[in-house]
C-alpha cells in the first residue's frame, strides 16, 4: 500500500509522508488478543531471543504516536 501512495504522489505532485515506528505498545485493546509488537516485547522479556535475536525495537506509545500522524496530515 505504501509503494502505490508513492506512486501517486510521484504521478499527481502530491507531498506524501510515511511513518514507520520500529513498534507501537500501548493498553491491550481486545484481550485475550496481543498484536504482533507485544508478542514480540513478550517474547523477549520471556528471555527468547531464537526468533528475534539482536535487534532494537524503536518503541512509541500509542498515545505519543496519535498526535505524529495527526502532525503530518
Amino acid at each position: 500500500m505504501e509503494k502505490a501512495a508513492w506512486e501517486f504522489a510521484k504521478n499527481t505532485g502530491l507531498d506524501v509522508v510515511v511513518i514507520h515506528p520500529g513498534s507501537v505498545l500501548g493498553p491491550i485493546i481486545i484481550p485475550p488478543l496481543l498484536n504482533a509488537s507485544m508478542i514480540m516485547l513478550l517474547l523477549l522479556l520471556e528471555g527468547s531471543t531464537e526468533e528475534y535475536g539482536h535487534f532494537y525495537m524503536g518503541p512509541i506509545h500509542v498515545k505519543d504516536m496519535a498526535p505524529c500522524s495527526n502532525y503530518v496530515i
